[in-house]
């Protein structure tokens, strides 16, 4: 019986030699011998790979020193890089939910994503965000939600919403509604729920959340309005306007009529009534927003004027006059407390309401009055 050649040798010997090696630059010198081992390699690249380089690792490479070289390779098949950043992540997924292992899973889904690896790489998404889920760092929050987003593209892309929900409204659950990422994820989620096209869910969730952060935040916070402005809008955009006022005067009822959130979302609530043409319930509301007004209030004069030109609209003229005069009234003694010169910004508003109660007492029919305090300013 011959002896046997390196032509002759089974592919089985020729694996076994080639994942002995320990290193990748060995292995490298050994692929150059004979092409018997090359196509060996070929056929078995991964494990093969996977095995050199976890031999080269535990000896002489720091796991950060691992990353780099790999971040440093230029791989002409993209299933090298997976194979690699395998034995890298062995040693890594131990430090879940750290900053760098937050990384590398990232890089890692990255990775099987290019070699196109869809399998693997769902198997993996689904696999550590478990790990991540039942390690959960505060500390971690936003190295843990870019981790978390990649696996929601990725179940999301492979149809899998019901679990890009749960890794979701998972992560969501561990925030504090104060958290900024709360309701990051918040948003998130109803985007998901829109993806899907159930708008019957989306709907709930965005009442769902609005309450939340109603109850937690508080109704005028700034999110708890975002959220209610959604709401609005939605009705408007299904065309239930009706219901978009109806719960327009629900948040408007939960707000401190002092603050200038309550102003600006009464002032929406005006023009929606306006376009409806209901000029009751918007005559209501600029009653009712002017009550809780006084001389120092940003807006205080525009919403006076307002109120007198609804007033005369509506055919009620004596109230017209009436809110008008009890303004220029506060103005006048409000001027003459000051001590010194008048300052000009009261001077400014003076005249201002006085042109208005000027035009209110002649369509009133009261020129005995009009002309008297038209004179007054006239020649300043």
């Amino acid at each position: 019986m011959a002896a046997p050649t390196l032509v002759t040798l089974n592919d089985d010997i020729v694996y076994e030699l080639l994942i002995q090696t320990t290193s990748l630059r060995s292995l490298r010198c050994l692929l150059l011998v004979h092409p018997l081992f090359y196509r060996v390699f070929c056929n078995h690249r991964r494990l093969i790979l996977r095995k050199v380089y976890a031999s080269q690792t535990v000896v002489n490479y720091p796991i950060y020193k691992g990353y780099e070289f790999v971040k440093r390779c230029r791989f002409v098949h993209a299933i090298d890089r997976v194979a690699l950043r395998e034995v890298l992540w062995l040693r890594t997924k131990r430090a879940v939910p750290n900053k760098l292992a937050m990384a590398q899973a990232c890089a890692m889904l990255s990775a099987y994503h290019t070699a196109n690896l869809k399998e693997e790489a769902l198997d993996f998404a689904s696999r550590t965000i478990r790990a991540v889920q039942d390690g959960y760092k505060p500390e971690f929050q936003r190295d843990i939600r870019t981790f978390a987003l990649a696996v929601v593209r990725k179940f999301s892309n492979a149809g899998r919403f019901a679990e890009a929900l749960e890794v979701q409204r998972g992560l969501r659950e561990r925030l504090v509604p104060q958290a900024p990422d709360h309701s990051a994820w918040s948003h998130d989620i109803l985007g998901t729920y829109l993806k899907i096209g159930d708008t019957a869910a989306a709907m709930q969730f965005r009442f769902d959340t609005w309450d939340l952060y109603r109850t937690a935040l508080g109704a005028g916070s700034a999110t708890a309005m975002d959220w209610a402005r959604m709401i609005v809008r939605q009705y408007q955009i299904e065309g239930d306007d009706d219901a978009a006022i109806e719960f327009h005067s629900r948040v408007r009822g939960l707000l401190d009529p002092t603050t200038s959130t309550y102003i600006s979302w009464a002032r929406q609530l005006v023009r929606m009534y306006h376009q409806q043409q209901r000029e009751a319930d918007e005559l209501a509301v600029i009653e009712d927003v002017w009550r809780h007004l006084n001389l120092n209030s940003h807006g205080y004069r525009a919403w006076t004027t307002e109120l007198a030109s609804k007033y005369q609209k509506m055919g009620q003229k004596d109230k017209a006059v009436l809110v008008l005069e009890t303004v220029y009234t506060a103005i006048r003694e409000r001027m003459e407390s000051q001590t010194g010169r008048p300052d000009e910004i009261w001077k400014y508003h003076e005249r201002g309401i006085a042109f208005s109660l000027t035009q209110a007492y002649k369509q009133n029919g009261r020129p005995d009055l009009a002309i008297p305090l038209q004179a007054q300013y006239a020649s300043e």
